[in-house]
């Protein structure tokens, strides 16, 4: 049941870089290099 608990956190990051992006188009470049490291 541990491993689950451990599995959400990476779905989260994602969803959040969602939302940046919503707010400025600028913050998407930032968000691709997040997702490429």
């Amino acid at each position: 049941m541990t491993a689950e608990d451990h599995s959400p956190p990476h779905p989260l990051i994602e969803f959040r870089n969602v939302t940046i992006v919503r707010g400025g188009h600028r913050l998407l470049d930032a968000v691709s290099l997040t997702i490429q490291e």
